[in-house]
């Protein structure tokens, strides 16, 4: 069995196998896949974290061997904590005209499987960072509204889930990561997810909202600051009013998200 590592900022998980089909998803820096088949250049394969299925070239994911995805795996995983963060890749062998270093602006919450020197060591290569790393084993559910606001006007790009763009589930995902917590990829499955919350006024700072569309489907997904304000992306990231009917846009002087769903992730 083969696995993949993402070892470039971020990598478009595509529907299908070409260029222009739909982006589904993004695999970000140090993130791991099982690749389950193969089509001219490019390869099927399922995230690790989320077992989400898409496709990437082959020139945007690095081939393990089982046995050198267990070696990095053997490193406590850790994720960067800044929105943008440096990792500086530390080449051996090179020329003494050619660059011996090169810089990889990489988006908060990219996987880092850090050894005791706080370096990243895969595929023959070694990989140092200018920011702090958290340690995924330790979970900081008050942090999560502040790792929320670190991303605040990053666009929303259908299928993100990086700094470079996002779209509303790839955002909650990505900072619940941060948080270190591992949650569904997609908004109806998020829901599914937790506990319940029967109230607003009952509910805490990084409880999870889900709104639904006039068929009763779960669209849209933020997260409570409090029990009156969201951060959500929509647009942009963004930091709207909520009441007990939804998302109220001061902007458009309406109601954009109609309330569901309040749930608590613990």
């Amino acid at each position: 069995m083969n696995f993949g590592i993402c070892l470039i900022a971020v990598a478009p998980l595509r529907r299908e196998p070409n260029h222009q089909s739909e982006m589904v998803n993004q695999v970000l820096f140090g993130e791991c896949m099982q690749i389950i088949g193969h089509q001219k250049d490019w390869y099927q394969v399922e995230t690790l974290e989320d077992q989400y299925p898409g496709w990437i070239h082959k020139v945007q994911l690095t081939i393990l061997t089982a046995e050198g995805f267990e070696k990095i795996v053997k490193d406590k995983r850790h994720v960067s904590k800044a929105a943008f963060s440096v990792a500086t890749e530390e080449r051996t062998g090179q020329p003494a005209d050619q660059n011996k270093k090169q810089n990889l602006i990489i988006s908060g919450g990219s996987s880092i499987y850090a050894g005791d020197d706080g370096s990243m060591c895969v595929a023959g290569k070694k990989f140092c960072f200018s920011d702090e790393l958290i340690c995924m084993e330790i979970k900081n559910r008050d942090a999560i509204p502040e790792f929320a606001k670190s991303f605040l006007s990053i666009p929303y790009i259908w299928g993100g889930r990086s700094a470079y763009g996002f779209d509303c589930s790839g955002f909650v995902q990505l900072v619940f990561k941060m948080a270190g917590f591992l949650i569904p990829r997609d908004a109806a499955a998020q829901a599914n997810a937790g506990e319940q919350v029967h109230l607003l006024q009952e509910s805490v700072p990084g409880d999870l909202v889900f709104f639904n569309n006039e068929e009763e489907i779960i669209t849209h997904v933020g997260i409570l600051l409090n029990n009156k304000l969201v951060i959500h992306a929509y647009g942009k990231v963004r930091i709207d009013h909520i009441d007990h009917q939804g998302i109220y846009n001061r902007e458009q002087k309406k109601y954009s998200h109609h309330l569901r769903l309040i749930k608590r992730i613990a």
